[in-house]
């Protein structure tokens, strides 16, 4: 209801698209300094986050979550653009803050993308963008994956408890 209500304003003002498509945007329409800043803000967060976890041994990982837009735009043939919005732009902006902090990422859209339209349309609850108990399990799957088989993050957590 909150979003619709939105809409209907944005209307009223002329306004075609609500803010946060901004984050899509390489040069925002509206108010370009506070993305700035807000990007700074998430790296200084991220970079707090791990300073704070370092001295307990404990590893920082971020898990970019989906939505539709994202997971088309990482089908194999598909362009990541949108007009003049890049579907993939946060996510390489978060996967970039993530590397130059040292940060273990899991980005869950070209993962997604890789089942057949079918299944990628179930991972999502229709007209809502949140995911579905299918998008969960998937997620939850991927992520075990990507812990277990593809960094040592898991394996340093259980050396970790054995302490």
């Amino acid at each position: 209801m909150c979003d619709h209500v939105d809409l209907t304003i944005r209307r009223l003002e002329g306004a075609t698209d609500a803010i946060d498509r901004d984050v899509y945007r390489s040069v925002p329409r509206a108010r370009p300094d506070r993305w700035v800043t807000a990007w700074k803000r998430t790296a200084d967060l991220l970079a707090d986050m791990k300073a704070e976890l370092a001295p307990r041994g404990i590893p920082l990982v971020v898990v970019i979550f989906t939505f539709d837009g994202q997971i088309e735009a990482c089908v194999s043939g598909a362009s990541p653009a949108f007009g003049d919005m890049d579907m993939s732009l946060p996510t390489r902006r978060m996967m970039d803050i993530c590397a130059r902090l040292g940060i273990a990422c899991l980005d869950l859209a070209p993962r997604f993308a890789k089942h057949p339209p079918e299944v990628r349309r179930r991972f999502h609850l229709a007209g809502d963008g949140h995911w579905s108990s299918t998008g969960h399990i998937e997620a939850a799957s991927e992520t075990a994956k990507f812990m277990l088989d593809e960094t040592d993050l898991w394996k340093r957590a259980l050396e970790r408890s054995a302490r």
